[in-house]
């Protein structure tokens, strides 16, 4: 019997996030590399830590914290080819990806969506065009540099009450998150720009009944009560129905004079997806097979926050979180390597390790399993959450001995090669 011809595939990762650098980080660990083209396209060079760019936001991190070149995680040109560029068309038809920069055509036999979200404003009056939406490492910069401008700006108009007010659009994750780190860079704002703390003013506004919908009703609360205590107004069960550049109006008839609204109400599935072909639900997010191939196309996958993912067991959509679009992107790798070698791909079943939300420099709430860590020692295990992922991607990182022993203090971490 003669030896079977292995013909060449080439596999396109679409995106470096948390779900699209899993999927190249285990393909290239593999021997898949070995007789085929393994292929990243992401917009820049590095990945950048999404899940902690609130900190660069408010100003409390830098920018370059949070982002690790790919160069230092993946064997380039060698098991992975990236291509620096912005997708600007999926072309199912052709099995083709166009990128915008350059013109270029990269033809695939297998391609994994991994794209990320963008933000859903929800068709409210004037938000698109009068906030500032978190996220990506460069929209955190944006918002650093517009709050330090309106706290200058502030010194030589002392009159306007609405350059010091801020207002948070969203009581999930994010917002939540940002709003316990932005109080708490206050008081060297202050410092900094000579400004009187009592005259910030801080809202975190959330159109559900509580922050953090769908979360713990223990860490909920628990989390509602140290913001209030920091000193943010926190508006749950009222939606923002208009914005302008001076003003947010929201249902009840309610007016808060602002020159500083941050957007984190919400995501939607990017663009590209729907554009390409590929069947969505109304937030734009595509809808795929328990194996996390596309409805519409089994070599291709879906993965991350672009992807409607619902949980076997509840039948509900999975919320698009980091922790899920790395173990997706896990799946997505494991089941590439078996339909390449002739095999089926298995399901993805998600694993829920619980949450840790940081409310500050300082604290923490948490729930995870059955522990409910609160304070400093929830704030040292989200920052040792990070560790482990840093470590995952074959980082060696460099932190303070106070990360190992002080569990009442939130350990400060500085990411090298």
């Amino acid at each position: 019997m003669g030896v079977r011809e292995i013909r060449a595939k080439t596999i396109v990762i679409l995106g470096a996030g948390y779900a699209g650098l899993r999927v190249a980080k285990k393909l290239e660990r593999s021997d898949l590399w070995r007789n085929h083209r393994v292929v990243l396209v992401n917009k820049h060079n590095y990945h950048q830590f999404l899940t902690e760019i609130h900190e660069a936001a408010a100003g409390t991190r830098r920018g370059d914290e949070l982002r690790v070149p790919l160069a230092s995680i993946l064997d380039l040109d060698r098991k992975v080819q990236l291509i620096k560029g912005t997708v600007r068309v999926i072309d199912r038809e052709n099995r083709q990806v166009l990128i915008e920069e350059t013109g270029q055509e990269i033809t695939y036999d297998y391609l994994v969506v991994a794209l990320g979200s963008e933000p859903e404003y929800f068709e409210i009056e004037g938000l698109r065009e009068n906030c500032l939406a978190l996220r990506s490492l460069n929209s955190s910069r944006l918002i650093r540099t517009h709050i330090e401008k309106v706290f200058a700006q502030s010194k030589a108009e002392p009159e306007d009450g609405g350059l010091l007010t801020f207002v948070i659009g969203g009581g999930g994750l994010t917002g939540v998150e940002l709003a316990g780190e932005l109080v708490d860079a206050v008081p060297r704002l202050c410092r900094t720009y000579d400004v009187q703390p009592e005259r910030v003013k801080i809202y975190c506004v959330e159109a559900g009944s509580t922050l953090l919908p769908g979360m713990d009703s223990d860490l909920i609360a628990r989390a509602t009560e140290i913001l209030a205590a920091k000193g943010i107004s926190i508006i749950t069960g009222t939606a923002i129905t208009r914005v302008t550049d001076r003003s947010v109006s929201l249902a009840g008839g309610r007016e808060i004079e602002t020159r500083t609204v941050i957007w984190t109400g919400g995501v939607r599935g990017n663009r590209l997806i729907a554009q390409g072909g590929f069947t969505v639900n109304p937030r734009g997010r595509a809808t795929v097979r328990p194996t996390l191939q596309s409805d519409d196309d089994p070599n291709v996958y879906i993965i991350g926050d672009s992807a409607l993912i619902v949980n076997p067991e509840t039948g509900r959509a999975l919320p698009p979180t980091a922790q899920l679009s790395i173990q997706q992107g896990t799946r997505a790798a494991k089941n590439l390597i078996r339909q390449i070698g002739g095999l089926d791909p298995e399901p993805f079943c998600p694993v829920y390790k619980g949450v840790l939300v940081s409310l500050g420099r300082q604290t923490a709430v948490g729930a995870v399993g059955r522990l409910r860590p609160a304070g400093g020692l929830a704030r040292w295990l989200k920052d040792m959450v990070t560790v482990k992922y840093l470590l995952s991607l074959g980082q060696v990182t460099r932190f303070g001995f106070g990360a190992l022993a002080g569990l009442g203090k939130a350990a400060r971490m500085t990411v090298f090669r």
